[in-house]
C-alpha cells in the first residue's frame, strides 16, 4: 500500500512539473506573438494580454491541482488559453477565478469547442525519450538483443547486477548508467558515471562517438519483488554529447570506503588505501565491498540532482514503440554502411577500419584495467560480479 502511495506521489509531481513547463511554454509562445503586433493591435489586446498573465499567475502561484485535473489539462497544447478564454468570458475578477476552473473541470467542454489536442511527438533515435513503470530486464534485454553483435555475453553479467542492485539498500545503487554498442555493454551507477578517474567514468567517456551504434540510458530501479525489477529507463539521446557533458561535468575522486568480511569499514585517500591496502587486507581479509567519494559530494549532489530534474522533462514514449523505431534505425544505418564497405577498394580497406573499432575498445578496456590495478578498481567484468555477488 506505501507503494502505490509513493508511486501516485510521483506520478503527480511528475505530472505536476509537465503542466508547469507546459504553461510556462504557452506564456512564452503569447508573448512572443504579441510582440510582433504594431501598437494599435496591443491597444486593441490589452484585456486579453491581461487575462493571459493574470491566468498564468493563479495558475503557477495560488492553485493547488488535484491530480485528474492536471491529467486533463495536459490532453491540450495551450491548457493557458483554455482557462483564459473561460475566465474572460465572465469578464471576472481573480476570485472568479476558482468557479471558472471548476467549471472547465466539471464540463470537460474544451475538446468539443475545439482547442488543439497534444499528439505524442515522434520518437527520434537517438534522442531524449523516458520509459516510466517498466520491466527493466525484458526492456533492456529487448535494447541489447537488437544492438549488440560482438559480445552479448555482457548482458548476462549486466543482468545479474541488476537483480543485486534492485536487491541493495543503498540508494546511491538504485540510479545506474547502460551504455550499449555494437561491441557490448556496460552497467554501472550514476554516482560513479560523474566520478572522474574510475571505472564507470573511464567506460563512459573512453568510447568514441564514432563506434557503431552507440546508445546511452539512465536507469531508476523503482521496485523488485524477488522477481521482476520494474523501474524507469532514460534514453539520454546523443551518446557523444552526454559522455563530452560528463568528462567536463564530473568531479574529481578523492578516495575509497572498503568494507571487509569481517565488518570492518576503512575510509581514506586513494593514496593512502595504495599505501595501506596489503597491511588491510591481512589484518581484515577479503574486501567484500569498495565505494568511492569525490573531492567534492555536495557538488556532486548537486549535479545528480539537477540530471534527474533535466530527464524528468523528457517526453514519455511507449516501449513497443521504440523497439519498432529502434530496429528501423538500426537497420538503416547497417546496410548504409555496408554499402559504404562494398565501395571500398581494396577490400583490407573494410578490413582495417573494423580494427581500428575494436583498437578503441581495447584501449578503453586496457584504462579500465590499469586503474583497477592501481587503485582496486576493477574492470568491466569484475566490477559488475563484486556488485553482483557481494553487495
Amino acid at each position: 500500500m506505501a507503494g502505490n502511495n509513493v508511486d501516485s506521489a510521483g506520478h503527480y509531481y511528475e505530472s505536476q512539473r509537465q503542466l508547469e513547463n507546459r504553461l510556462d511554454k504557452n506564456l512564452a509562445d503569447f508573448d512572443a506573438q504579441m510582440m510582433g503586433l504594431d501598437k494599435r493591435d496591443l491597444i486593441d489586446k490589452a484585456w486579453e494580454i491581461a487575462a493571459m498573465h493574470d491566468t498564468y499567475e493563479y495558475l503557477t502561484m495560488y492553485y493547488c491541482f488535484e491530480a485528474d485535473q492536471i491529467d486533463y489539462l495536459l490532453l491540450f497544447q495551450n491548457p493557458l488559453k483554455i482557462v483564459s478564454d473561460a475566465w474572460g468570458e465572465q469578464h471576472g475578477n481573480l476570485r472568479d477565478m476558482a468557479n471558472t476552473l471548476d467549471d472547465i473541470f466539471d464540463t470537460h467542454a474544451a475538446i468539443e469547442l475545439g482547442y488543439d489536442l497534444m499528439t505524442e511527438p515522434e520518437i527520434r533515435i537517438p534522442g531524449k525519450h523516458r520509459f516510466m513503470n517498466v520491466d527493466l530486464i525484458d526492456f533492456l534485454g529487448k535494447i541489447t538483443e537488437k544492438v549488440v553483435i560482438n559480445s552479448p555475453g555482457d548482458w548476462f553479467i549486466d543482468k545479474q547486477a541488476l537483480y543485486k542492485f534492485a536487491g541493495s539498500k543503498i540508494p546511491e545503487d538504485k540510479k545506474l548508467m547502460f551504455g550499449i554498442s555494437i561491441a557490448g555493454t556496460h552497467l554501472f551507477t550514476e554516482h560513479d558515471t560523474f566520478v572522474k578517474g574510475i571505472g564507470g567514468y573511464m567506460y563512459w567517456t573512453a568510447y568514441e562517438p564514432d563506434i557503431p551504434d552507440l546508445f546511452g540510458f539512465m536507469v531508476e530501479i523503482a521496485g523488485f519483488d524477488g522477481m521482476a525489477i520494474r523501474g524507469n529507463v532514460y534514453d539520454m539521446g546523443d551518446y557523444a554529447e552526454h559522455a563530452d557533458f560528463v568528462r567536463n561535468s564530473a568531479i574529481p575522486v578523492e578516495g575509497v570506503t572498503v568494507t571487509f568480511d569481517n565488518g570492518a569499514v576503512h575510509k581514506m585517500n586513494l593514496d593512502n588505501y595504495d599505501l595501506n591496502r596489503k597491511s588491510l587486507a591481512d589484518e581484515n581479509g577479503t574486501v567484500i565491498d569498495t565505494r568511492f567519494y569525490s573531492a567534492d559530494d555536495g557538488a556532486l549532489y548537486t549535479l545528480l540532482s539537477h540530471e534527474e530534474v533535466l530527464r524528468g522533462s523528457f517526453p514519455a514514449h511507449n516501449t513497443e514503440a521504440y523497439l519498432l523505431e529502434l530496429t528501423d534505425y538500426i537497420d538503416t544505418r547497417r546496410s548504409e554502411r555496408a554499402a559504404e564497405q562494398a565501395k571500398k577498394i581494396p577490400a583490407e580497406t573494410a578490413v582495417k577500419d573494423k580494427a581500428s573499432i575494436g583498437d578503441k575498445l581495447r584501449a578503453a578496456q586496457e584504462k579500465v584495467n590499469a586503474q583497477a590495478a592501481k587503485h582496486k578498481a576493477p574492470s568491466h567484468s569484475a566490477i559488475i560480479r563484486l556488485s553482483a555477488d557481494d553487495r
